[in-house]
């Protein structure tokens, strides 16, 4: 392992905060002049599924959101694309077959999916239709993640016998996610910390469905049942519009609820990646009231909050422990680990630090020749 680097709240402050009042305006004044305004032109595709969205969302009486498949053309024919599922569904069976623990996990998946109502099956009369498209799916096995070993790839990307695919008939949307380091750096000065996800937030936001017939899925749960055909009925992963889906779906709900719950819209909108939340303030009292509105924020659009880690005891002891990705007895037991993956980086709350580690190259000169040597 390489040499690691390691990023302070006193460090950064010293970097971003000066008691010299002048040189910080003279600061400001340089790089108000010389940083180019930060305009984006949207293209015509991300202007079409801009409008798409628009024109499509709907809020739900449960307070969750329906939006719209955003398809580059209204109801396409993308040819046969069930044969290809079904002879990568019966490859998937027959790994699943030779693997007890990791068959009954996507079986675990499969039926949390059905039970949530996240995905249904296709009704006898509506099977035939020109009008479709089957998905087929695989697994990923993840050992280092502490709570799903087992992800379900929806593979999208895959043709039918006229060369398309569903992501290739999508607009994908302009891209959304927040800058990684300004997100970094702006928690970095905060005293307190905390950080959250958001759980299956793809999940939580239903699509439209006279557009599911285009996330249908081959599945049987037990290898003498009949192949069942279902659809996905909410944002799946793997479609290449999903994440300005997901986004877009959160940055709309935070608009439409500023007015009730500011402070945690603002986080929403400036200290969200993808689906996790990094931010902070400078006591205890003000992240309760961030963790608060939050969570009722995030409750009014069906998304739940979980995974929680700080720096601080009371916002873990605001939740309860199958929300915490850590422990409190971490902060204070000085024998327990208190490491966690953050946005790419280690986060060490006891210490209060984030660091990350790296390997470095080296070329070593050597009669001619060049050998590269990792240190």
């Amino acid at each position: 392992m390489g040499p690691a680097a390691v990023m302070t709240p006193k460090s950064v402050t010293s970097m971003l905060v000066t008691s010299e009042s002048t040189l910080e305006q003279s600061l400001s004044k340089f790089w108000e002049l010389e940083e180019p305004p930060h305009i984006h032109n949207l293209s015509p595709d991300e202007i079409h599924a801009e409008r798409i969205f628009t024109c499509s969302v709907k809020r739900l009486a449960s307070g969750r959101f329906s939006i719209a498949l955003p398809l580059k053309h209204p109801r396409p024919i993308l040819g046969d694309s069930r044969s290809m599922a079904q002879t990568r569904f019966r490859y998937l069976e027959r790994r699943l077959s030779q693997n007890e623990e990791l068959s009954q996990q996507y079986k675990e998946f499969m039926r949390d999916n059905l039970v949530s109502q996240h995905m249904e099956v296709v009704p006898t009369n509506q099977i035939m239709t020109p009008y479709c498209y089957y998905i087929p799916h695989h697994c990923i096995m993840r050992p280092e993640s502490k709570t799903t070993k087992l992800r379900v790839v929806f593979d999208v990307s895959a043709v039918t016998t006229t060369g398309q695919s569903l992501n290739t008939n999508l607009y994908t949307g302009r891209k959304l996610q927040q800058d990684l380091p300004r997100i970094l750096i702006r928690a970095r000065v905060h005293q307190v910390l905390f950080t959250a996800d958001i759980k299956q937030m793809y999940r939580q936001i239903e699509i439209h469905s006279e557009d599911r017939d285009y996330l249908r899925i081959l599945w049987r749960f037990e290898p003498d049942e009949p192949i069942t055909e279902y659809r996905l009925c909410t944002v799946t992963y793997g479609t290449s519009s999903a994440p300005h889906q997901a986004l877009r779906t959160l940055q709309h709900l935070a608009k439409i609820e500023a007015t009730t719950f500011p402070i945690a819209a603002q986080i929403l909108m400036q200290d969200t990646f993808v689906d996790d939340i990094l931010t902070g303030a400078d006591s205890p009292e003000a992240v309760l009231v961030q963790q608060s509105q939050l969570i009722a924020l995030c409750k009014q659009g069906q998304f739940q909050l979980w995974k929680w880690a700080s720096n601080s005891p009371v916002i873990l002891q605001a939740v309860s422990d199958n929300e915490r990705s850590m422990s409190t007895d971490v902060l204070f037991d000085d024998e327990l680990e208190a490491g966690l993956k953050i946005l790419g980086m280690q986060w060490n709350p006891k210490q209060d630090n984030f660091s990350y580690s790296f390997q470095c190259s080296t070329r070593v000169f050597c009669r001619g020749h060049i050998d590269l040597l990792t240190c």
